[in-house]
């Protein structure tokens, strides 16, 4: 199988062949000998015009994402000096930045680095297209950009560090300069860098649709030419944009910074730095928040008929729960699940004095004032500050409230009940019980066989015309592959990441007139950190008041694209958790003195637009 590649920098000898060789290919017919070469043919630009007229039309042939840039003169005067002082070609310089970009993206395999028939006539290492030559991309030992160069210069072939006729480019002669394609780009997929990559395995050489293909063309002037392109339908344009970007800031570390290590290459601007610290990290400043008291307050207005709590066969209307709660009876903690309940209910009474602030000019103070440490409750395996209920009992109302029809008559509105169906031991029931009992709604709290079995799940939403849904993504793939219709259902509330891909459409199905949303969480924050449309594959951005930082193995930021590992802090972020040694650890938050994160356990990467992507699987 011939490897096509593109020989714009490749001398004029090549080029006829390259050009019937890629037509004859396209044409399913055996390849052609190559035209003669005369003068007049040398001294053409290197462009493939017939190759380009002859590919017009082939409707199999991919779109593609393309950007390009270009390194000026003085810029490539110096890369050349860099290379000239170790006694290599330029040709090795341009494979060894994609090669230490490749490496801070994640990508830890050999990637194979195609180089055309440049700079040389010999037709053993080139042929009549270019032969693929593999180069090592594990950088594991974290060499110095140097050294880098060093050992691409080691597997370049012989062939290339020969002096070979000109490459002509726009009539004017040039230096040859290779085109590096990624074949291997399966590495960058893994490491989550393509914002729509799905990977998978190929055999090392065999041209594939989808690889990540960098061109150098030399320009007249001196200067050169950068093009990187990819497969429209694995990549988005963003993506590529975003590599070429990066790709520039490595070219210019080789020439001011070669004895920089990879480790410590500056992908990122300061703007783009100060963004990923600030405005995509962090939430909006929570706003509605209510005291303990305030809360309990809106609960006992609300009639005492009307249902307050379900769970199974077992009902507590308004009335008697708050009787309940007023008597202290909240029943032995052995007992049934609504008891254990009332019984954290119970437990917070003595905390209920606690509010936040009311005053809207204290707004921008309220992170640092509500995340005081003290007073602490507990919360099933969560000990956190008074401040994390209330926020979290905010955010709560406010997704409950997120309808698409949103009817402002309360006389129109259906009754609000809302069923929940994580585990009862869940941190977050608690605060879904307080935000239901806020704006005088129905929590039904599903029973064991509600939680495992889709069929009684549909039952009970049916049955008491349940208007939100919480549950994790697996009860809901089951539910959504039933052929039932739920159309009282305004709200669905996926507590988690993970999702078949037809999840989306097939709850839109259920309940047409539904929002879907999934949360990201974690066991050492109180309710979601992270909230988005199940519509955009998982994508999502803090809530109000939490912060989510992606951080490298040194707790520094990582760039947009690139995987990190997730931490959150913010106001909601407990002080103890259970799960802290099972899923994470807390630490000191580097870039805000006296602050703590989470250690989650999970990696992620912000795409182009600020959003996070978390890795599957």
């Amino acid at each position: 199988m011939s490897t096509i590649t593109n020989d714009a920098g490749s001398s004029r000898p090549h080029r006829s062949g390259v050009d019937r060789s890629v037509t004859d290919l396209l044409r399913r017919r055996a390849p052609s000998e190559p035209r003669r070469i005369t003068a007049r043919s040398h001294r053409e630009p290197t462009r493939l015009e017939g190759w380009a007229a002859d590919r017009r039309g082939f409707a199999a042939l991919p779109d593609e994402h393309a950007v390009t840039f270009g390194l000026a003169a003085e810029l490539r005067r110096r890369l050349g000096a860099t290379t000239e002082a170790r006694g290599l070609p330029e040709i090795v310089l341009y494979p060894a930045a994609v090669a230490a970009l490749a490496h801070a993206l994640g990508s830890g395999t050999d990637l194979i680095i195609e180089v055309p028939a440049a700079g040389s006539v010999d037709p053993d290492p080139a042929g009549r297209t270019a032969d693929p030559w593999p180069l090592r991309t594990d950088l594991a030992d974290d060499p110095t950009l140097i050294e880098v160069l060093d050992r691409v210069g080691e597997s370049v072939p012989e062939a290339f560090r020969a002096p070979g006729p000109p490459v002509v480019s726009g009539h004017a002669p040039a230096e040859a300069v290779p085109r590096v394609v990624i074949r291997g780009a399966d590495g960058l997929g893994r490491a989550g860098f393509a914002d729509n990559l799905y990977p998978a395995a190929r055999a090392t050489g065999q041209a594939a649709a989808g690889a990540l293909s960098v061109g150098f063309t030399p320009a007249a002037d001196g200067a050169v030419e950068v093009s990187v392109s990819a497969d429209a339908g694995r990549y988005e344009s963003a993506t590529v944009a975003m590599f070429a970007r990066y790709l520039r800031n490595v070219l210019e570390q080789f020439a001011d910074a070669p004895t920089r290590r990879v480790s410590e290459l500056r992908l990122m601007t300061s703007a783009e730095r100060e963004r990923v610290l600030g405005e995509w990290s962090t939430g909006v400043d929570p706003s509605d928040l209510r005291g303990l008291a305030n809360v309990l307050r809106h609960g006992r207005a609300v009639p005492g008929l009307r249902m307050a709590v379900r769970h199974g066969s077992a009902e507590l209307t308004y009335e008697e729960l708050f009787q309940r709660l007023g008597a202290a009876t909240a029943g032995a903690a052995g007992e049934s699940e609504v008891d254990r309940l009332i019984a954290q209910l119970v437990a917070l009474m003595p905390h209920a004095a606690v509010s936040a602030p009311a005053d809207s000019s204290a707004r921008a103070d309220t992170g640092r004032r509500l995340a005081d440490p003290a007073p602490t409750v507990g919360l099933g395996g969560l000990t956190v500050p008074m401040a994390a209920l209330v926020a979290a009992i905010a955010d709560r109302r406010c997704v409950a409230a997120d309808r698409r029809r949103a009817d402002t008559d309360p006389a129109r509105r259906r009754a609000d009940v809302r069923l929940f169906a994580l585990d009862p031991d869940d941190p977050q029931l608690v605060v879904d019980l307080l935000a239901a009992l806020t704006d005088g709604a129905t929590l039904v709290l599903a029973t064991a066989a509600q939680r495992t079995d889709p069929a009684a799940l549909a039952e009970v939403i049916a049955e008491h015309a349940v208007t939100q849904v919480i549950a994790p993504p697996h009860l809901l793939a089951g539910l959504a592959s039933r052929d039932v219709g739920l159309p009282t259902v305004q709200r669905w509330d996926v507590a988690g990441i993970g999702w078949p891909a037809e999840l989306s459409t097939r709850l839109w199905e259920l309940a047409p007139d539904a929002v879907a949303t999934c949360a990201y969480r974690v066991p050492g924050y109180l309710g979601a950190a992270a909230r988005g449309s199940l519509r955009e594959a998982g994508r999502v951005r803090p809530v109000p008041g939490a912060k989510i930082l992606l951080l490298d193995q040194r707790l520094r930021p990582v760039a947009p694209g690139l995987l990190g590992d997730v931490y959150v802090g913010g106001i909601a972020l407990a002080a103890e958790s259970a799960c802290a040694d099972r899923a994470g650890a807390f630490i000191d938050d580097p870039f805000e003195p006296g602050r703590r994160l989470f250690r989650s356990g999970d990696t992620a990467r912000w795409t182009a637009d600020g959003r996070l992507a978390f890795t599957r699987g």
